[in-house]
């Protein structure tokens, strides 16, 4: 590849880093579209739209101009059907949630999680420190209640 935008999974093992995928594509999961942006004022979706067209990316553009802290966790309900959805909207209120956003409603069936599509719903908080916003998305995933009924079809 001589242009364009590359990102890269690793994961840290007792033995070292271990590549885990290197594709030719920006993240997902609102990594590169809020995150990155939020903690870092750095526009890497603007810059590979530039690259994308033929122009260039001036690499100052590139530079984090700040350092914010940024978290995401993700909603885990017990297996069975969805009877209700409690606190959404007190959280969403709250100045430093980035995001909220959830992938079941009520009479949805949840499943026990065995990959990340099986995710119930997400937060993104924001804070001076990263150990500050991880505190916050903490306390809404601990707050949202998705409450489950056992289902007889629930895996």
């Amino acid at each position: 590849m001589e242009r364009g935008i590359v990102k890269g999974d690793l994961v840290l093992t007792p033995s070292g880093p271990r590549v885990i995928e290197i594709a030719t594509r920006l993240s997902g999961g609102w990594f590169c579209t809020d995150q990155i942006p939020l903690a870092t004022g750095v526009d890497l979706v603007g810059a590979a739209l530039r690259l994308a067209v033929g122009d260039g990316v001036d690499p100052a553009a590139l530079v984090p101009r700040r350092r914010r802290g940024v978290a995401i966790r993700y909603f885990f309900p017990p297996p069975g059907r969805v009877v209700s959805i409690r606190a959404v909207a007190r959280f969403r209120a709250a100045p430093w949630v980035h995001r909220l956003g959830l992938f079941v409603r009520v009479g949805a069936r949840v499943d026990s999680p065995t990959n990340h599509t099986l995710r119930a719903g997400f937060v993104i908080t924001r804070a001076s420190t990263t150990a500050e916003a991880i505190q916050r998305a903490e306390a809404v995933v601990r707050g949202v209640q998705i409450v489950t009924a056992p289902a007889a079809d629930a895996a």
